[in-house]
């Protein structure tokens, strides 16, 4: 049989700010082979920058669909059109003046692409590993975003959206008179990728027999969530500032505001939420991380590898320092441990994700979506509902002075 790539388009979990209907973008390949009854769902989380139907993801999805026996998928999850391009990017005049001052008089001919008009790609290039953010502030073009419906939320609604995208594939198949094993599914994310499909696995804490995690977050970003500049990340380091409307609200009893309860619940080191989850965590966690990492540093995610493995999860932890380096897996040991993250991936979980080898992961059992229950994780003020009772996982926040009841299920 020849190899299968689809793209379906279903409806979403509304964001924290409208009840607007929202639509998630699917991509899934299945194998070569056709589904079989020990075929699984690997989800496949993109970083926010990185367009997952772009050629590489294409190429990923066919070959790992084929390689582990699973249906691979990925998705434009919320927020992910959010990430400019530079030809999205405008410099203001005396902006420019700036950057065109700081570019090596040897080097500035090479950097138009007509007269008066800067390549952005190669001037950034340049300047790669630098930081510039004080220096040259730039906004982007105009353009009909809503940023109360496309926005980085951190992993809220995110998660939902993936949670979404592994419950769409079930039903397809379904639909088709066939059945995914549902012992066997993973994820895999780099970056903010990586916080997601934890975010995900958080969610769904029974649900995933693998995730995997490169160099992501642990706890939301305020800086960001705060701020009303995203910067534009190249190479080793963020070297510009795109200013875009900011979307919560950083001041107390605002209607937007990220209170504390929003911050725990996307928290991955939460350790009451550690607690609750690991009875019914079945899965491995395998965490890469780069010792010269600046942007989630090394000795926060070792801290919570340790706390998780103290707390019975099963986990494997590789920190990666310069002696790892060698060109081909690893280029660099910064964050998200440039190279190939798929060899990476490869060399250490290929033992748990082929069905041949005598570590294959393999739940057996129920999972929140078969089982139609409620995810439930109290806060200080209230508690999150994940209900996987529906067509689709929904999820709810319940204030305790609203009359909701400690309890929680799961």
């Amino acid at each position: 049989m020849a190899h299968q790539a689809y793209e379906v388009t279903v409806s979403a979990h509304p964001t924290e700010f409208s009840e607007e209907a929202r639509t998630l973008d699917i991509y899934f390949d299945i194998p070569a082979s056709g589904i079989n009854m020990t075929t699984g769902i690997f989800l496949i989380v993109h970083s926010l920058g990185e367009d997952p139907n772009s050629l590489f993801y294409r190429k990923l999805r066919a070959d790992w669909a084929d390689r582990y026996n699973v249906v691979t998928a990925s998705l434009n999850y919320l927020g992910t059109k959010l990430e400019l391009s530079l030809n999205d990017v405008y410099i203001p005049e005396d902006q420019m003046q700036i950057l065109i001052s700081l570019i090596p008089r040897e080097k500035l001919p090479g950097c138009f692409k007509e007269k008066g008009v800067l390549d952005l790609d190669k001037v950034f290039k340049l300047f790669s590993g630098l930081d510039l953010t004080e220096k040259v502030h730039c906004i982007p073009n105009p353009t009909d975003i809503d940023y109360t419906q496309d926005y980085n939320d951190f992993g809220y609604i995110q998660a939902l959206d993936c949670l979404t995208a592994v419950n769409s594939i079930m039903a397809i198949a379904e639909d088709n008179n066939q059945k995914i094993h549902l012992g066997r599914i993973f994820a895999y994310g780099v970056g903010h990728g990586g916080y997601v499909a934890m975010m995900t696995d958080k969610f769904a804490p029974s649900t995933f027999a693998l995730v995997a995690d490169n160099s992501g977050w642990i706890v939301p970003q305020l800086k960001i969530i705060y701020s009303d500049v995203m910067r534009k990340s190249f190479a080793d380091g963020p070297i510009i500032s795109l200013n875009k409307p900011m979307v919560y609200d950083a001041l107390n009893d605002r209607p937007r505001s990220f209170t504390q309860d929003m911050f725990d619940i996307r928290s991955l080191d939460k350790y009451e939420h550690l607690k609750q989850m690991q009875p019914l965590h079945r899965g491995k966690y395998v965490f890469f991380h780069g010792e010269l990492d600046r942007k989630v540093l090394p000795g926060e995610k070792r801290f919570l590898s340790q706390m998780m493995q103290e707390l019975g999860f099963d986990l494997d932890f590789h920190l990666f320092g310069p002696q790892d380096i060698d060109g081909y897996m690893l280029n660099n040991v910064t964050h998200g441990l440039p190279g190939s993250w798929k060899v990476l991936f490869e060399r250490f979980c290929d033992q748990y994700c082929m069905e041949n080898s005598d570590k294959a992961l393999c739940l057996a059992g129920e999972n929140e979506f078969t089982r139609k229950d409620k995810t439930v994780y109290s806060t200080a003020n209230g508690r999150f509902i994940i209900d996987f009772s529906g067509i689709a996982p929904v999820i709810s926040y319940e204030s305790w002075s609203r009359g909701a009841s400690n309890n929680e299920i799961s």
